[in-house]
């Protein structure tokens, strides 16, 4: 049985290897680490529309796939998917991204979280003081991604309602989906997440 000076190590799925992980940052007992407070809480089941997005900031968008490409460059190749949503777009970009090549269809719904940044037109349109026809455009490098369901489809993806992210956790490129602690929730995006149609 556990007590609050158990070594984390023996924690069930934590093991020698993640333990050593933990003990960088201070974290050596079972009472450290449930003591140990999130730097910050991720809402992700409340989409922002596209009209609304502002740079700089996290969100969570629902957009249509409306091309992708694999860029080759020398520093290695970059897939770039494009969703939209009304006149809106979110240019999605992935560095090494070669197994997203055949991951994503024209049309299909895409849940995706991370830091918009301003695309290059909206900048080059901001300096020239034209912004309106580009003030819509963002870009997101690395977002976690969540391919939803067809319409009629019996399973769909689950995420969490609010996560907690802590120093050192990691993405999976394969799924998009970030190590967490936060509570587990069975509601999916698409039933959660409200996508404002054109």
């Amino acid at each position: 049985m556990l007590e609050l000076s158990t070594p984390v190590k023996f924690v069930k799925r934590i093991g020698e290897r993640i333990a050593a992980g933990l003990a960088t940052r201070g974290i050596d007992t079972v009472e450290d680490l449930l003591y140990h407070i999130p730097f910050r809480y991720e809402d992700r089941l409340n989409p922002q529309p596209m009209a609304e997005l502002v740079a700089g900031s996290m969100a969570s968008v629902i957009g249509e796939v409306r091309g992708s490409v694999l860029l080759r460059t020398r520093s290695g190749p970059i897939f770039e998917m494009t969703l939209g949503q009304g006149l809106g777009t979110v240019k999605c970009m992935w560095f090494h991204g070669t197994y997203l090549k055949d991951r994503f269809k024209l049309g299909q719904m895409v849940a995706v979280y991370g830091k918009l940044e301003p695309s290059r037109s909206a900048m080059a349109a901001a300096a020239a003081g034209t912004l309106g026809a580009a003030s819509g455009r963002f870009k997101m490098i690395q977002p976690q991604f969540e391919i939803l369901p067809e319409p009629g489809a019996t399973s769909s993806p689950s995420t969490s309602r609010s996560a907690a992210p802590r120093p050192g956790a990691q993405s999976s490129p394969q799924s998009g989906c970030a190590a967490s602690s936060g509570p587990s929730s069975k509601s999916s995006w698409k039933e959660n997440l409200r996508v404002p149609h054109p």
